[in-house]
């Protein structure tokens, strides 16, 4: 999230991630293997995996640095990330 983030964003993307986790929960207790794909970042990250109850949980990340994301970037045919704007940022 960026302080250019219309009202309400964040709100969202709290609201998307807790609705990810109830389904993938829903499916795991039916016996499927479930797997989420989403862009987690900072804080989120540990109460994203707090809200689950199931277990085992494994969390994967892929945490490229800056130049690799704008090199990605240049090549893609849509675009993810504004370069320059202030929402490419790092986190610690």
């Amino acid at each position: 999230m960026s302080p250019d983030d219309p009202q309400g964003a964040a709100e969202q993307l709290k609201l998307r991630y807790t609705i990810a986790a109830k389904v993938a929960e829903m499916y795991y207790k039916e016996g499927f293997a479930v797997v989420l794909q989403d862009i987690y970042l900072g804080k989120a990250v540990h109460s994203f995996l707090k809200s689950f109850a199931a277990k085992p949980l494994y969390f994967i990340t892929l945490n490229p640095n800056v130049k690799a994301i704008m090199e990605r970037e240049k090549l893609r045919n849509k675009t993810g990330i504004p370069i320059g704007k202030s929402n490419l940022f790092m986190t610690s």
